[in-house]
């Protein structure tokens, strides 16, 4: 979400004005301006050391599979499920439940093509680890 000036205001951050006159147009414009703080970020080698998780999205799912230090694939890849139709709210909401709940583990042995969705069954929702 990009912040706004109402935000800034909110928590008591500066903004700054700049106050416009087109003599041209016969109009005022008012442009509020302001500077984010920088970004907290851990060294490559501290975000390494534990392993990553290596994400590849999908028209049809999210596919996951852990790395190790040197990005190599460790386990078994990890898929998620979802349905991209229907409003953003709904593609957005599909995409969040896949990345918080986790991938259940893939039935399918790597390098084997994605046969395409799977039919859901009753009780069993998005995400669910078996």
């Amino acid at each position: 979400m990009r912040p706004s000036a109402s935000d800034r205001v909110t928590a008591n951050r500066s903004v700054a004005y700049r106050i416009h006159e087109d003599t041209l147009r016969g109009r005022w414009y008012l442009t509020a301006s302001w500077t984010n703080p920088p970004v907290q970020t851990v060294p490559l080698a501290a975000a390494r050391a534990n392993g990553l998780v290596g994400v590849d999205t999908n028209a049809d799912h999210l596919a996951a599979w852990r790395l190790d230090e040197h990005g190599n694939p460790v386990g078994e890849p990890r898929r998620c499920g979802y349905d991209l139709t229907g409003t953003a709210q709904h593609r957005d909401a599909q995409a969040r439940h896949c990345a918080s709940r986790g991938c259940r583990p893939s039935s399918r042995p790597a390098g084997r093509p994605d046969p395409g969705p799977r039919p859901s069954r009753p009780g069993q929702g998005l995400g669910a680890v078996r």
